[in-house]
């Protein structure tokens, strides 16, 4: 297996991964944990999952707050009517507390590096 190249420094930036539920997901544990898995291997100082709830069942509301207590990074932002990914987008980011961020697609499982590696 070739080396990886060096670390950059923005590889080091802090994070918050914003990701979109809307309804009931069965695949939501899957892609918060595997973004938790992503973060911890990347060992980055500081990362924060934005899970944004727009108008969603009280079942996903429960599975949510199940995933925030099990996964320390996740935080849950919920709205009770449907905002639109748009605004909801831009709610989430002006509530982050980590500044460098990206939006995730809602079924977005990342490859840990060890798979990216591999390929």
């Amino acid at each position: 297996m070739p080396d990886l190249p060096p670390r950059t420094p923005i590889v080091d930036a802090p994070l918050s991964v914003i990701l979109l539920s809307h309804g009931d997901q069965p695949q939501l544990e899957d892609v918060v944990s595997a973004w938790s898995a992503l973060l911890d291997e990347l060992a980055r100082p500081a990362a924060e999952i934005l899970l944004v709830q727009d108008s969603v069942t009280e079942a996903a509301t429960h599975r949510a707050e199940s995933l925030a207590q099990r996964f320390p990074r996740v935080r849950v932002l919920r709205f009770e009517t449907s905002m639109g990914e748009g605004r909801a987008l831009q709610t989430a980011f002006s509530l982050l507390n980590i500044p460098g961020a990206m939006a995730a697609g809602r079924q977005a499982i990342p490859a840990r590096r060890s798979q990216a590696a591999a390929r």
